[in-house]
């Protein structure tokens, strides 16, 4: 131990009288805190989301009345009006679209038959980020569509399926 606390010494004195590695070990910390903070907790927004109705009927209006209505709040959502889900599908896996919502035919008769009707969601997993908050603010818009005066015993929930376009790979492997 005595021999090595010369060698510290002497290390410790060069980094002292070296002004540019004193700078770049205090300067760079803060600079990657900065770099990275901004890269993995940035705020998300301007996400398109394609909306394909192929119902009309009335809760598959109030599950687009929602859709269209997260836009205001934020600007986080931007709705894309599509005809069928081929081309969605389509947009979602070449990133033109983040996600889809596909209200299925008879959407509007489930929901008013006290059926639990499901809506699709189609997620552009890559970003697990965007895909969470795409989850959580649609399935929202979605369970706009329950009845409002459910008959008792009755499942009044409305949910979403997600479908996630490309594998999950874990990083650990």
């Amino acid at each position: 131990m005595q021999r090595a606390i010369p060698i510290v010494e002497r290390e410790l004195r060069k980094f002292i009288r070296t002004p540019a590695l004193l700078v770049m070990t205090l300067v760079m910390p803060v600079l990657n805190l900065v770099v990275l903070g901004n890269a993995f907790g940035g705020h998300v927004r301007h996400l398109n989301v394609a909306v394909v109705d192929e119902d009309g009927g009335p809760a598959a209006r109030r599950v687009r009345e929602a859709v269209y209505a997260l836009q205001m709040n934020g600007d986080v959502i931007r709705p894309v009006g599509y005809d069928d889900e081929e081309s969605a599908a389509r947009d979602v896996r070449d990133g033109v679209v983040q996600g889809a919502v596909i209200i299925p035919p008879a959407f509007s008769r489930h929901v008013y038959a006290g059926e639990a009707p499901h809506a699709g969601l189609l997620l552009d997993n890559t970003d697990a980020v965007v895909s969470g908050t795409l989850q959580g603010l649609l399935t929202g818009a979605v369970q706009k569509a329950e009845r409002d005066e459910p008959p008792p015993r009755m499942i009044k929930a409305v949910t979403l399926d997600p479908v996630e376009l490309f594998p999950f790979v874990p990083y650990m492997r």
